[in-house]
């Protein structure tokens, strides 16, 4: 295992604290499922209101985990194709 500086072992633990909650992982699991989506399609998907699926993807799109994509006057949101992005969905594939 190679060594991993402070900065390293900081993005690590907000990455693991950003997946840590079992509505983020619900939330990545359906992205994982239906693709690019609109926030009202997750929340009516994992059936939780749009106020509380909004929330939880800032925390995901603040880690890097999901990006958005203006459709219209709606956010369409994926999995972002980066290393936390990825590790997530490698990690899902896993278990």
């Amino acid at each position: 295992m190679r060594h991993r500086n402070r900065k390293n072992v900081r993005e690590a633990v907000h990455l693991f604290k950003s997946i840590a909650s079992p509505t983020r992982l619900r939330i990545v699991d359906f992205l994982l499922n239906h693709g690019p989506v609109a926030v009202q399609d997750i929340a009516a998907g994992i059936k939780m209101t749009h106020s509380a699926v909004s929330h939880q993807l800032a925390h995901l799109s603040g880690a890097q985990i999901v990006k958005h994509a203006k459709v219209g006057r709606e956010k369409h949101y994926s999995i972002a194709e980066t290393k936390p992005g990825l590790a997530i969905v490698s990690a899902l594939q896993l278990v």
